[in-house]
């Protein structure tokens, strides 16, 4: 790792940055200031949307450890690519009703009453329960159903607990579908979060690098915070992916200043493993619309279920296979960091 040879505290460019890390840019400053100001109306829900990689799960932590406590009571929770049907037992996990896993032993309607009792108890303290709901596009009509039962315990009165909803662009168009008009009625404002506006880029660049203790070494050559702002498009996932390896890529090569020519041929690199990746990924859902097609033609309850749990596998193997990349080449540039150093020294 590239942290090692510059004296960094650990990798700057880390995917989920501590929360004395947060960068507050310009959009997402003024996304936070408009949640707050419909949590504190006690407004419905809130939808965030945002493209992936965008900083949404960076703000809805930063969001959450901010909230006044004395007034508000937060659950944070992430549904997962098969956790669509699960929102009651998450909601329970995130209020510290039940414990987190106990998925063989989780009674429904139990749950569901616990957390009655809990939202009431709180508005009767003249709390409100606020839940936060990251990567919201995963979710299923029914778990969005019982969401809006949740946040309405209490009928013809506002709403005992809210919810801030955070997805991916395709959260709005799943909630214009007529099957969740329901939850529509519910939502109080819908804002969007922008990726950095290009002057940003080395404003972020330098908070993520001084944060790990850098010194200006190494230095960045001219140039090189244009090349990572034009290639990411603004987008803190991208920026970061890009200049972590450009940091291990240097570290490997004992370079004192990260050169443009260094960070365009790791944009080039990424950009070629991001083509392979696509193109299997096309494979992959061409498979899924083919077994789809097969389950239109009547494929048996048995053969249905081993569908669905190789879909599940291949969501697995897939981010498996991408850590393994990661991974490999992390040990590429490990090894020629070391044949270079003994190369010095010989």
């Amino acid at each position: 790792m590239g942290d090692g040879f510059y004296g960094l505290n650990g990798d700057p460019f880390a995917p989920i940055a501590a929360r004395d890390r947060y960068f507050a840019s310009r959009t997402a400053t003024g996304v936070r200031a408009q949640i707050k100001g419909a949590l504190a109306a006690a407004q419905g829900f809130i939808v965030v949307t945002g493209e992936q990689g965008v900083g949404k799960s960076q703000l809805a932590a930063h969001l959450a450890a901010t909230i006044d406590r004395a007034q508000m009571v937060v659950a944070q929770i992430t549904v997962g690519p098969h956790d669509g049907d699960a929102l009651v037992r998450l909601v329970a996990e995130g209020f510290g009703l039940i414990a987190p896993g106990a998925v063989d032993t989780f009674d429904q309607a139990a749950a569901l009453g616990a957390i009655e009792a809990f939202v009431r108890d709180h508005a009767r303290n003249g709390q409100r329960c606020v839940l936060i709901i990251d990567d919201a596009q995963q979710m299923s009509v029914a778990a969005l159903g019982e969401l809006c039962l949740m946040a309405q315990f209490r009928p013809d009165a506002p709403p005992l607990m809210q919810a801030v909803l955070l997805g991916q662009p395709a959260l709005i168009a799943v909630l214009d579908t007529p099957a969740f008009a329901p939850v529509r009625d519910r939502i109080s404002m819908t804002v969007a979060l922008a990726p950095f506006d290009p002057d940003e880029v080395g404003a972020y660049i330098d908070h993520r690098l001084t944060h790990a203790g850098w010194q200006g070494h190494p230095a960045l050559a001219d140039g090189v915070v244009a090349a990572l702002a034009m290639a990411s498009g603004g987008v803190p996932h991208r920026i970061n992916r890009l200049a972590s390896r450009a940091l291990r890529r240097g570290a490997a090569l004992a370079a004192r200043v990260i050169e443009t020519a260094l960070v365009d041929d790791v944009i080039a690199d990424v950009a070629d493993l991001d083509r392979e990746l696509a193109r299997r990924d096309a494979v992959i859902a061409t498979l899924h619309q083919r077994l789809a097609e097969l389950g239109d033609r009547g494929v048996s309850a048995d053969h249905r279920a081993r569908i669905t749990s190789l879909e599940a596998r291949s969501a697995d193997q897939d981010e498996a296979m991408r850590h393994m990349l990661t991974m490999l080449i992390e040990w590429i540039e490990a090894e020629n960091s070391t044949a270079k150093s003994s190369d010095k020294s010989q």
